[in-house]
């Protein structure tokens, strides 16, 4: 109970009303919330430790909008009148459905990520395959007026049902969509953020936000998306067979929503492993030791449409071989490895520290009931990311492509599958600098 108590405010973090101030809460002072799905004690609500003291301080909160949250049951129901007609054992064809759904799940949420890949790298090209026109024809300026336009318009179309969401119901789509994952995982009734609506804005969304160009990537959203596809597939153990009469609907939507979202994990950075590990350790408390082959079967799944959807070069390389006669990185080299992620941790942290405060001041200055200011906001991060990739690359003038420069401190040793995106040849001409012949290299297609 108190776990649902805590769970519940972070999911509504982004429903919040700016007038309040922070709300601080602590699990030794859970019970003075009042919530009226717990009934423990204030003797039970003590969670505290001999050496533990645990404060969760969130930012502002809407109070009577986490208390109007139901829970779950994920227990085992005893009830002739309930299990009247249903049989106290599993038939085969349940136990036929239950192998199987992880596989479809894993299917359909590979199948949107591909989708989700093909719209926005499509709809990135053309944008980019004009701003590249204009630089050559028009000038820089020009060029970045139509990225600003271009950037504006699809990030302005994909959060359009967002900010419209007073009317399409969608307003708490614009998050990654991840606490209200941990939150029904938890025991928090959030099956209404689950919709297909909701599944459907977020998959538009996420294929005009990534092809505009901003700093963003399909990770988060495909979680939910996966989650989505989990919980609508959680209602066909009903619908096609005999489940166990002492289970609980609630049971498969918390199983097969799970297993979606390990899916999307997979099928977004091609991870079932890790998918796996999110739900066991991050995403839910109520968990069974044998839901764990489920979700990494359904994994696999994802994991192999990706790979048939993509090729071999969908998934990282770790292991570069350089060919005969290119020499091995020398072991001593590994400190600087070291070096760069200390260096990366520390950039880190100060991130997500900037990031907490940001959070809070648009939570409190710029959140969801406030859409004009969510526009405003986001024109002007498009006139910002306009103006960074353009000015960046207007600030260095084009040098030759030669061997000498594109790989000045190398062995001159590259794997072909990488030298490919470098170079699409070579010619022998005249060096008018140094007199002689001289290898010219001819540069890809950025």
């Amino acid at each position: 109970h108190i776990l649902a108590q805590l769970m519940t405010r972070l999911v509504l973090i982004e429903l919040v009303e700016p007038e309040q101030e922070p709300l601080a809460m602590s699990l030794e002072r859970s019970e003075a919330a009042s919530t009226p799905f717990t009934d423990a004690s204030p003797s039970n609500m003590d969670c505290r430790g001999d050496n533990h003291h645990h404060h969760h301080i969130h930012g502002p909160l809407d109070r009577s909008k986490a208390l109007g949250i139901g829970s779950l049951s994920f227990e085992p129901i005893f009830n002739q009148k309930y299990n009247a007609k249903r049989v106290a054992k599993e038939t085969p064809g349940f136990l036929c459905l239950q192998r199987l759904l992880p596989i479809v799940i894993g299917l359909l949420t590979a199948a949107a990520a591909v989708v989700v890949g093909y719209v926005s790298e499509l709809l990135g090209d053309l944008r980019t395959e004009k701003v590249n026109e204009l630089i050559v024809s028009r000038g820089w300026l020009i060029a970045w007026a139509a990225e600003f336009v271009m950037m504006t318009v699809l990030a302005l179309a994909a959060g359009f049902l967002v900010y419209s969401g007073d009317i399409t119901g969608t307003k708490s789509a614009g998050s990654s969509g991840i606490p209200q994952l941990i939150g029904l995982l938890n025991g928090c009734d959030l099956k209404g953020e689950f919709s297909l609506r909701h599944g459907l804005v977020k998959w538009f969304g996420v294929c005009l936000a990534v092809a505009s160009g901003l700093a963003v990537g399909p990770e988060g959203p495909m979680i939910f998306i996966g989650a989505c596809i989990g919980f609508y597939c959680s209602r066909l153990p009903q619908i096609f067979s005999t489940p166990p009469a002492t289970v609980g609907d609630d049971v498969y939507t918390r199983d097969y929503t799970s297993i979606g979202a390990a899916c999307g994990i997979a099928a977004a950075f091609r991870a079932p492993i890790a998918g796996t590990l999110f739900i066991v350790e991050e995403a839910s408390s109520h968990f069974k030791k044998e839901q764990m082959s489920n979700i990494f079967y359904g994994g696999l799944a994802a994991l192999e449409v990706m790979l048939l959807a993509g090729g071999a070069g969908s998934v990282l390389e770790y292991k570069v071989q350089v060919g005969p006669g290119c020499s091995d990185i020398p072991y001593w080299t590994l400190i600087f490895c070291i070096i760069v992620g200390l260096l990366c941790g520390l950039l880190g942290a100060a991130f997500n520290a900037l990031n907490i405060q940001v959070m809070v001041w648009r939570s409190k200055w710029c959140n969801a009931s406030m859409p004009k200011r969510r526009a405003f906001e986001l024109v002007l991060l498009c006139a910002l990311s306009s103006t960074a990739w353009l000015a960046s690359a207007s600030m260095f003038s084009e040098r030759e492509a030669t061997s000498s420069v594109l790989l000045p401190q190398s062995s001159g040793c590259i794997k072909d599958d990488l030298k490919n995106q470098l170079i699409t040849g070579s010619a022998v001409e005249p060096d008018l600098k140094n007199g002689g012949l001289a290898q010219r290299l001819m540069p890809a297609s950025c």
